[in-house]
C-alpha cells in the first residue's frame, strides 16, 4: 500500500462454521448534519470511479415517479436496475421482465452486447453456440430502468 492509498476497514464479514468465507472492505465516510461529506477514510484522500456506485442514484427517479408501482416491479427487478449484474439467466429474465412490462424489448436497449461476467453463462453460450446479447451487459438493468423513466417523461 502506497502512502496515497486509503486505509480500508473490514465493514462486513460472513462466517461459515466460524471461518471467514467472505469479507467486504471499504471506507468510513463522515457526514455533517446537512449530509455534506466532512471526511472520507483516514486522511480524506480517496479517488474512485462513480460508474456502478451511481446506479441507485440514477434510477432514483424511477421510484420517485412511482414507476415501480405503475409497472409492478418486483424487488428483484428493482435490484437488477440499481446494480451491476453478471449476466446469469436470473439477471437476463429480470431485465427482460422490466422491459416487457413497459412494452420494450432487448432491441430498445442502447447498451452494447458484452460478454457476461458469469463464467457459467459464458460456458452456456459457447456450448450452445449462442450469441452474446445486450442483456448480458452488466448495465442492462439500469438501461431498462432509464427506458421506463424516459417513456414516462
Amino acid at each position: 500500500m502506497n502512502k496515497n492509498e486509503p486505509k480500508y476497514h473490514k465493514l462486513i464479514q460472513y462466517l461459515r462454521n466460524n471461518l471467514e468465507e467472505e469479507a467486504h472492505s471499504g471506507l468510513i465516510i463522515h457526514l455533517n448534519k446537512k449530509g455534506i461529506i466532512n471526511k472520507i477514510g483516514e486522511d480524506n484522500y480517496y479517488k474512485f470511479f462513480h460508474r456502478s456506485c451511481m446506479k441507485p442514484l440514477q434510477i432514483a427517479p424511477l421510484i420517485d415517479m412511482g414507476l415501480d408501482k405503475k409497472y409492478n416491479l418486483t424487488d428483484e427487478e428493482i435490484a437488477v436496475c440499481a446494480a451491476s449484474h453478471c449476466g446469469d439467466i436470473i439477471h437476463q429474465k429480470a431485465v427482460l421482465s422490466v422491459l416487457n412490462k413497459a412494452d420494450f424489448n432487448e432491441k430498445d436497449l442502447l447498451c452494447p452486447p458484452i460478454e457476461p461476467l458469469s463464467d457459467k453463462e459464458k460456458k452456456r453460450l459457447i456450448i450452445n453456440k449462442l450469441p452474446i446479447s445486450k442483456i448480458h451487459n452488466n448495465c442492462s438493468g439500469k438501461h431498462a430502468a432509464m427506458l421506463l423513466i424516459c417513456k414516462e417523461m
